[in-house]
């Protein structure tokens, strides 16, 4: 047995990851729609996130906060990503 801790994207770290968000100072909110789907949103002070749950939320504020406008992966990023991880590259 490992002596690490787990945390995993769970049901049980969306409650979680909300509150963060609040401790953070984002407002959020859910927007349900008509076909049973939720849009989640954080926004605060020029800046606005929207995912499928609090967790995805959480993890757009980090991507911002670590990479700021520039968040985007260059075109040779994106290549050694997806040789590393599905062996070849676009198309």
């Amino acid at each position: 047995m490992s002596d690490k801790e787990r945390l995993g994207a769970a049901a049980n770290v969306l409650i979680p990851a909300y509150l963060l968000l609040l401790q953070l100072g984002y407002e959020v909110r859910c927007e349900h729609s008509s076909d049973g789907r939720e849009t989640w949103w954080a926004t605060r002070a020029g800046l606005e996130l929207w995912a499928t749950d609090t967790l995805a939320l959480l993890g757009l504020h980090c991507l911002h906060q670590e990479r700021g406008a520039n968040w985007k992966a260059s075109d040779d990023q994106i290549a050694e990503f997806l040789q590393r991880f599905h062996g070849g590259g676009p198309g």
